[in-house]
C-alpha cells in the first residue's frame, strides 16, 4: 500500500504521550510470561532471530528510509532429533498502521499514532523485501531453551487482538526498540546496563539525518521542526532506535544466562545482501548540508535585493519583488505557523523547547503583509519591510550566538544558514543602488 507523503513526513516526528483507550502499550518489562510447564521441551524447537532490513532511500518510501526490523520465531518438530522437521516460520512486524482508521488523521494531526504488532509467513515478508531490492540480515539469537519459548509466548500474546496496539514514538517507542527491549528482557537486562554505559556516536538527530540523503527538503523541514531534546548526549542504548544499530551492537554482544555460562548472543548470520541495494549507513552523509543552506539564503537573498534595489525607482521591479517576498514569506509563515501549532496544542514532544520558533514563527505573516504593501507601492510598507526584516536577522543572530555560546543546545545551523543572510539582504536590499545595473531604455 502506498502511504502519502505527507503523512509519512510526519510519522518520523510524532511524539506521543496519551491515547486512545484502545492502545494497550504491552511491553515486555511489564508482561513477560512466566514459565510453564515444558516450557523448556518446546523452546528446544525453537529459533529466534533479529531481523534487519536494509533502508530504502525512494521519496515515496519515506517511511523506510531508516530501515526496518522485526523478530522471526522458527519451530521445529523433534520428535526425530536425528532428522528435526521443520514446521514453519513467523515475522513478527511492529511497523504496521493504518490510514484508514477512523480517527487516523485527528490522532495524526495532534501526534497520537497507534502502530499495530503484527505476525505473518516469515519467508513471505522476507521475500517483499527482497523484491524491493533491499538487503536482508538474519542474526540467530543463542537463548536457553525456556527463554527462547518467552521469547514466542510473549510475541504471540502481543499479537493477540486486545494487545497489539501500541502508542509508536519514532525515538522511543517504535519497531526496533520494541525489540530491543525484548531481547533485553531476555539477557536478563544485561543488554540494557551494557549499553546505557557506553556513550553514542551521534546524537539522535545525527543518526535521524545520515539517512536523508534521499531529499534535502525532507533533511531541512525535519531538522527545522524538531527542537535540542534530540541534540542531548546519550548512549548507545539510545541509538538503537536504529534497525542497523541494534544489528551491530548485538553481533559482539556477550551476556551471561542464569546458569552463569557466558553466551555469546548471536549464534549465527544469515545474511541476504543485493549487490543495487542501498547499504546500512555506517556514517554522517550530511555534514555539509549547512553550506547548501546559505549558498540558497545567499541566492534567493540577492535575487530579492536586486529587486528591492531596482523597485525604488522602476514600478515593475517593485510588483515583481514585492511579489517575490510576499511569495517567500508566506512560505516561511506557514513553516513557523506549522511548527507554533505543534509546539503548543499537540503530542509532538520533539518540537517542543524549539529555538527556531525565535526567527521563523507565525509573525513573519507581517512580512507578508508589508510586501504585499510594497508592491503595491506603499513607502510605508517598503519601510515596514526593512525594518521588520532586520528584526528577524536580529533574532536568528541571537539564536546563533546562544548556541555558540552553549546557553541552548540545538543543532540549528543549517536552518540559521538559510534564514539568516535572507532576512539581512531583505532589510539591505534597498540600499544597494547599483547592485546589479539595468540599462534604461532610450
Amino acid at each position: 500500500m502506498r502511504k502519502n507523503l505527507f503523512l509519512t513526513f510526519f510519522i518520523l516526528i510524532a511524539g506521543l504521550v496519551s491515547a486512545e483507550d484502545v492502545v494497550t502499550n504491552f511491553n515486555p518489562y511489564d508482561n513477560w510470561p512466566a514459565l510453564e510447564a515444558g516450557a523448556a521441551k518446546t523452546g528446544e524447537g525453537l529459533k529466534i532471530y533479529y531481523f534487519s532490513a536494509s533502508p530504502d532511500v525512494g521519496v515515496k518510501n519515506l517511511y523506510s528510509w531508516w530501515g526496518h526490523a522485526a523478530i522471526v520465531v522458527e519451530r521445529y518438530d523433534l520428535s526425530d532429533r536425528a532428522n528435526p522437521r521443520w514446521l514453519g516460520s513467523t515475522s513478527y512486524d511492529y511497523g504496521i498502521f493504518s490510514m484508514g482508521d477512523e480517527d487516523f488523521a485527528k490522532n495524526f494531526i495532534q501526534g497520537r499514532l497507534n502502530f499495530l504488532v503484527g505476525s505473518s509467513n516469515a519467508k513471505y515478508h522476507q521475500t517483499a523485501y527482497v523484491h524491493a531490492n533491499r538487503s536482508i540480515v538474519l542474526q540467530e539469537l543463542d537463548f536457553l531453551p525456556e527463554v527462547k519459548w518467552q521469547i514466542a509466548k510473549f510475541l504471540e500474546m502481543n499479537a493477540e487482538p486486545e494487545n497489539h496496539i501500541y502508542l509508536y514514538h519514532h525515538y522511543n517507542n517504535n519497531c526496533a526498540t520494541i525489540l530491543r527491549d525484548i531481547i533485553d528482557v531476555a539477557t536478563g537486562g544485561q543488554l540494557a546496563s551494557t549499553a546505557k554505559a557506553i556513550p553514542a556516536r551521534m546524537t539522535i538527530r545525527d543518526h535521524a539525518r545520515r539517512s536523508m540523503r534521499g531529499s534535502y527538503l525532507v533533511d531541512f523541514m525535519l531538522n527545522f521542526l524538531q527542537g535540542g531534546v534530540i541534540d542531548r548526549p546519550v548512549t548507545v542504548w539510545e541509538e538503537m532506535y536504529l534497525p542497523a544499530e541494534i544489528k551491530d551492537f548485538i553481533a559482539d554482544f556477550k551476556y551471561t544466562d542464569k546458569n552463569g555460562v557466558n553466551r555469546k548472543l548471536v549464534k549465527t548470520v544469515i545474511p541476504k545482501a543485493l549487490p543495487e541495494a542501498v547499504p546500512f549507513l555506517d556514517k554522517d552523509r550530511r555534514a555539509n548540508s549547512w553550506i547548501l543552506s546559505l549558498l540558497a539564503g545567499l541566492g534567493f537573498g540577492f535575487l530579492g535585493a536586486f529587486l528591492l534595489s531596482k523597485g525604488n525607482k522602476m514600478k515593475f521591479f517593485r510588483v515583481v519583488g514585492g511579489l517575490y517576498y510576499a511569495l517567500f514569506y508566506f512560505f516561511l509563515f506557514i513553516m513557523g505557523f506549522v511548527l507554533f501549532y505543534m509546539m503548543t496544542f499537540t503530542d509532538h514532544d520533539v518540537t517542543y523547547n524549539n529555538m527556531n520558533i525565535a526567527f521563523i514563527n507565525p509573525g513573519v505573516i507581517l512580512l507578508f503583509v508589508f510586501s504585499i504593501m510594497y508592491a503595491a507601492g506603499s513607502k510605508k510598507g517598503r519601510i515596514l519591510l526593512i525594518v521588520f526584516s532586520l528584526a528577524f536577522a536580529l533574532a536568528a543572530i541571537s539564536a546563533l550566538v546562544l548556541n555558540l555560546v552553549g546557553v541552548v543546545d540545538q543543532d540549528n545551523v543549517q536552518i540559521i544558514a538559510f534564514a539568516l543572510p535572507f532576512y539581512l539582504l531583505s532589510g539591505l536590499g534597498s540600499f544597494f543602488k547599483n547592485l546589479i545595473p539595468v540599462r534604461k531604455r532610450k
